[in-house]
């Protein structure tokens, strides 16, 4: 459950350090490349999923490749 929390944290905080301010407006936005990560991501852990066998273990690397191809 630790480690669970722990990876949880450091993807919050590794993709809360991919957002940009606008030069003109001042806002915050998030990168292309940290969205399309993320999307990745959250893809790659629904069809991990679906594959059958050890589902948590499936997930984790179905969202690994999912967030490459995503970026």
């Amino acid at each position: 459950m630790k480690k669970t929390v722990l990876v949880v944290v450091a993807t919050a905080v590794l993709v809360s350090a991919c957002t940009t301010t606008d030069p003109y407006t001042g806002d915050q936005k998030i990168s292309n490349t940290a969205a399309g990560a993320g999307l990745g991501a959250l893809a790659g852990a629904s069809l991990g999923l679906l594959a059958g066998g050890n589902d948590r273990r499936n997930a984790l690397i179905g969202a690994g490749i999912g967030a490459l191809a995503g970026a």
